[in-house]
């Protein structure tokens, strides 16, 4: 008889599902929001269209034309942000089966036969799972590193005009940019952790094979085995920059994004004195 789901595979599936909406219904929703902010309030301090007065003859144009820009921005940066949440919900199964049907000594396993667990089964299994991290690392390595800069520049942003210009901005445009700080910090903090948990945990299960007793005859197999896995991680190589997520690495992201916040606001207060 089929096993039945345990808790935490039953989360993992939830948090899946949750990731993939966010996703889809952010790609759509965040840009129409923001554009429609824009035709209503086009005279905010943010918008370049700002500084041309409306007598001018090309202020339709500019306005029309501006306008296409600011959307085709902001749906290429949100779709970006999709993509990651979409490559989140992807990586979610892997952190149940690195994390916990391939290490072994452990107590209980769920959802699972044993037979994974032989060594027949056992390392083949590994390096598919090490494929596919593989092909999502080389699908997303052209965007990681720009997307972390902009995001955490854009983010600083926010923060510094909505504690700044409070008290001068619509409603709608304080909750605009509050929602889209949040969004964005989240997101990539959401990447920054589930990658963190799957270089922590590959590296708990490739520990836990050299531990175990699969008879003299396999030992040296497994010795070699295990010199040449490599920890499975979110990471980015050759051309595209040098990157790998950590377990420190969202400790890092939101103390720099602290930082930067603190830092333009110290900075902003000395100019205008």
């Amino acid at each position: 008889m089929p096993r039945c789901p345990k808790r935490n595979q039953v989360i993992l599936s939830y948090l899946r599902s949750i990731l993939v909406i966010a996703a889809t219904m952010g790609h759509l929703l965040i840009p129409i929001l923001f554009l429609i902010q824009y035709f209503f309030l086009p005279d905010g301090f943010y918008h370049p269209i700002a500084d041309i007065p409306r007598s001018n003859p090309y202020y339709n144009f500019a306005f029309i034309l501006y306008g296409l820009h600011y959307y085709t921005t902001l749906s290429v940066g949100v779709g970006c942000l999709s993509f990651i949440l979409v490559l989140l919900s992807n990586l979610v199964p892997f952190l149940l089966v690195i994390g916990s049907e391939l290490r072994l000594n452990r107590k209980s396993y769920g959802g699972t036969s044993n037979k994974l667990r032989q060594l027949k089964n056992l390392f083949s299994v590994y390096r598919s799972v090490e494929l596919l991290v593989l092909y999502s690392n080389h699908a997303v390595r052209p965007i990681v590193i720009p997307y972390q800069t902009l995001t955490g520049e854009f983010s600083v942003f926010c923060n510094v005009t909505l504690i700044l210009h409070w008290n001068s901005l619509e409603v709608s445009t304080r909750w605009l940019f509050g929602l889209f700080s949040c969004i964005s910090t989240i997101a990539w903090s959401s990447y920054l952790q589930i990658g963190g948990l799957l270089i922590q945990n590959s590296t708990k299960t490739i520990e836990s094979w050299s531990k175990s007793h699969f008879g003299k005859i396999n030992e040296k197999y497994i010795t070699r085995f295990v010199k040449r896995c490599r920890p499975l991680a979110c990471r980015v190589d050759e051309r595209y920059g040098q990157f790998c997520v950590s377990s420190e690495s969202i400790l890092i992201y939101l103390n720099a994004l602290s930082e930067g916040t603190l830092c333009a606001l110290v900075a902003l207060k000395t100019v205008t004195q």
